[in-house]
């Protein structure tokens, strides 16, 4: 599928998604960084290339760091992505891992997941109750948390 620019906006983000964003983003105080692996001529690392191109335009605290498959295993590791592209990861300014990875392109209700992994990497994040916090504090060891989404989920 070839997406082409329209009036509308980008070819992933129309402008009222653009304009609400640049709302969100407003709000980033530190420099957050979009690391993609992609696989050379790949139409689903390209699509990718472009949203998260979209994404850094409307904020200059977003970067876009693209890495060929293959080039990093150790950052494929750290990112879990287990031979699986295009992979995002969300990382600080220091390029320090946020913990925060997708495998294929956010789409549909994972942008509204990246954008709050965003805010929380690269903004003043979202507030945790008083409860959670002492509920959060009681976890004692390392937990990996997948989250997996169906093309066929509604």
């Amino acid at each position: 599928m070839e997406h082409t620019k329209d009036d509308n906006g980008g070819f992933f983000l129309d402008q009222q998604m653009q304009r609400e964003l640049r709302q969100v983003f407003k709000k980033l105080n530190k420099k957050v960084i979009l690391t993609a692996i992609l696989e050379k001529n790949s139409s689903k690392s390209s699509e990718m290339t472009q949203l998260l191109n979209e994404i850094a335009e409307l904020s200059d605290f977003i970067e876009v760091n693209c890495i060929t498959a293959g080039c990093s295993p150790d950052l494929e590791e750290l990112m879990d992505c287990d031979g699986h592209f295009p992979a995002l990861g969300i990382f600080d300014g220091q390029m320090q891992f946020s913990g925060l990875s997708y495998l294929g392109i956010p789409g549909g209700k994972e942008i509204n997941s990246l954008v709050y992994g965003l805010y929380n990497v690269a903004g003043p994040g979202q507030t945790i109750s008083g409860k959670n916090k002492k509920r959060l504090a009681k976890i004692i060891s390392p937990h990996r948390i997948k989250v997996c989404v169906s093309l066929a989920c509604h």
